[in-house]
């Protein structure tokens, strides 16, 4: 038998669990970061991943110890994005961690 998982329920559970984990954030005045998931619905069993995006220069990792009560991390990529346009400059710093509901 398979469920589908409501992405509504996923993405509180994620979304509120990661919000917990935005300390790391702190040193970093007025940044913006968003919090997404990468698909709108999930089966029981199917990994997520969770996708943070911060428009700052950002050299520290995300504190994920609070996802570990619930989740278990089966990986994680970071990409960083530095655009200079007629001498202005903006940062993108992308981390995608993939997660598995423990159940």
């Amino acid at each position: 038998m398979t469920f589908i998982i409501p992405t509504s329920f996923l993405a509180k559970r994620l979304i509120f669990t990661f919000l917990i984990c935005l300390g790391c954030f702190h040193s970093q005045a007025y940044a913006q970061v968003k919090a997404s998931l990468s698909q709108e619905s999930y089966y029981q069993g199917d990994p997520v991943t969770l996708v943070i995006e911060t428009d700052k220069n950002q050299k520290k990792e995300p504190d994920l110890s609070a996802l570990k009560n619930n989740f278990e991390i089966k990986g994680s990529s970071a990409n960083s994005q530095i655009n200079i346009i007629n001498g202005n400059r903006s940062y993108k710093k992308t981390w995608k961690i993939e997660l598995l509901a423990k159940t």
